[in-house]
C-alpha cells in the first residue's frame, strides 16, 4: 500500500509527500494533479475560477479537496485499466482499478453534499478498502 498527500497548497508551497517505492504511474498521477491544484490556487487560477468558473467548488473547501481526491484516484484507476501485464497481474489491476471507481463514486458523492472548511490537505491511498 502507498499513501500520497498533497499539501501547502492553501499558502503556495504545495508539497507532495509519498510512502516509499510508489508505481511510478501512481506518482506521475500525484505529480500532475498537486501541479494543477498549485496552478488553482495561483492568481490567474483564482481569477479564472471567480470570473468563469461557475458551479466549481471553493478553493480550500471539503468539497473542493473531497473532488481532486475523486480526480486521484480516477487517475489511478485509469492506468490500472489499460496496464500491460501477465493474465494474474492484469487481473490484479483490473481489480484495484474497479475499487478505486467505486471510491470515486463514494467521494463524488460526499463532495456534493460537502459543506465545510476543507483540512489543507489531500491524502490518497492506492488501498482504498482501508480509506
Amino acid at each position: 500500500m502507498t499513501t500520497f498527500r498533497i499539501s501547502g497548497y492553501t499558502n503556495m508551497a504545495t508539497q507532495l509527500e509519498h510512502s516509499p517505492d510508489p508505481d511510478p504511474r501512481d506518482l506521475a498521477t500525484h505529480d500532475l494533479r498537486a501541479r494543477e491544484i498549485r496552478a488553482d490556487h495561483s492568481l490567474p487560477g483564482k481569477l479564472r475560477r471567480r470570473f468563469g468558473g461557475a458551479g466549481l467548488a471553493a478553493l480550500g473547501s471539503e468539497r473542493y479537496e473531497l473532488e481532486q481526491a475523486a480526480l486521484l484516484y480516477q487517475g489511478m484507476a485509469e492506468w490500472r485499466e489499460t496496464a500491460p501485464g501477465t493474465g494474474s497481474e492484469q487481473q490484479r489491476w483490473r481489480a484495484e482499478a474497479a475499487e478505486m471507481r467505486q471510491h470515486v463514486q463514494r467521494l463524488t458523492v460526499r463532495a456534493a453534499s460537502a459543506q465545510g472548511a476543507g483540512l489543507g490537505q489531500i491524502t490518497t491511498t492506492t488501498d482504498v478498502l482501508g480509506d
